[in-house]
């Protein structure tokens, strides 16, 4: 190491260490926290009226369509359900740093709260790929079927 890159280490340490330890010894105050607690407790309480409200549209309409409406219909369930459980581990998350009594807790919780959603939007995206694909592959069956059953037909 160079003595410039020696030099800038040091006194990047000798500014992040204090921040570090107010960071630490920082408390968060308790009304502070019941406050931010009561309001995720809130906005669950409206999350889930509302997923229940949605969930209940979409079986009205997949009802009235019929069956062409199932995939669309499942698709939607799966992304509002994949929206409720966002609320739901967002608000987990709020109540979690509203209970930390330091900055460091605070920030430790929301680095853990960044990668399990990181992790939860890859499982997503290949889950929504493979049902993309099988619903691409079923209805090009149907259609090879439909024109097999014309081309019959007609040599009949």
């Amino acid at each position: 190491m160079t003595k410039t890159a020696k030099t800038t280490a040091a006194k990047f340490e000798d500014v992040v260490e204090p921040i570090a330890s107010a960071a630490t010894k920082m408390e968060i105050p308790a009304a502070a926290r019941d406050f931010v607690q009561r309001a995720a407790k809130s906005v669950q309480e409206g999350a889930d009226s509302l997923n229940a409200r949605a969930q209940e549209a979409t079986s009205a309409i997949e009802s009235a369509i019929g069956g062409t409406a199932t995939t669309v219909a499942e698709a939607t369930r799966k992304v509002q359900d994949a929206i409720y459980e966002d609320v739901k581990t967002g608000l987990a998350a709020v109540e979690q740093m509203a209970s930390a009594k330091t900055l460091a807790e605070a920030a430790q919780v929301h680095v853990d709260y960044l990668s399990e959603r990181g992790q939860v939007q890859i499982a997503r995206m290949k889950s929504a790929t493979e049902y993309f694909v099988k619903a691409v592959q079923d209805g090009a069956k149907t259609t090879q079927d439909a024109i097999a059953k014309l081309t019959a037909k007609k040599a009949a």
